[in-house]
């Protein structure tokens, strides 16, 4: 979408949702810290978003943790007995097959039913434009919020923070060049700056 397209649905609380997105990812990240205290984080995927033109849906925060994706790596090798494939590669951010999945809660779910609300009283052309910045927030929000863990310690170095949709559009405004080359190169894009600025 172009800044054009920006500037024109400015009147919605892009920064209110986009700090309902940062909180989210920061909420996943402490239950599962909380709940699972000896597994080590090795990511967050936010993924799974919904709009049909009509409907709006928040996304789901998975968490990645060595240890939960060799649980399920194990049971995809059951499964699949005899064949030898990269599991682990396959899975490890595969958001809907990873066990530690945080859906939205009320606030999250409010501010959804708000942009859909906000989206209806466009033009019927306008409705993906809008639906698109919403889009667009989460690799912001994605960056924001991995920056806050960082600071208060509560990840390792190398973790990763990361928002995919389902035409992989938001992975490389998501996450530094070096980071997409070691951990998702398929989402190259030759423009895309050394690290995306904090904004």
């Amino acid at each position: 979408m172009n800044m054009e397209n920006d500037r024109a649905y400015d009147d919605f609380d892009w920064a209110g949702l986009e700090s309902a997105a940062v909180e989210h990812i920061l909420r996943a990240v402490r239950q599962v810290r909380q709940g699972h205290a000896a597994e080590r984080m090795y990511g967050a995927i936010v993924h799974e978003f919904y709009g049909d033109g009509t409907q709006v849906s928040w996304p789901l925060v998975s968490i990645g943790t060595d240890e939960s994706l060799a649980r399920v790596v194990e049971g995809y090798r059951q499964k699949h007995p005899g064949q030898d494939w990269d599991w682990s590669g396959m899975l490890r951010w595969s958001g809907s097959d990873l066990e530690y999945i945080v859906e939205a809660g009320d606030v999250e779910k409010g501010w959804a039913r708000s942009l859909q609300e906000y989206a209806a009283r466009q033009p019927e052309a306008a409705w993906f434009d809008v639906y698109n910045r919403f889009l667009r927030s989460f690799p912001s929000a994605v960056r924001h919020a991995d920056a806050l863990l960082r600071a208060a310690g509560e990840v390792d170095e190398d973790f990763i923070a990361v928002a995919m949709d389902e035409e992989g559009t938001l992975v490389p405004l998501s996450v530094s060049r070096s980071v997409l080359h070691a951990h998702f190169p398929d989402h190259l894009c030759e423009t895309m700056p050394e690290d995306p600025p904090l904004n």
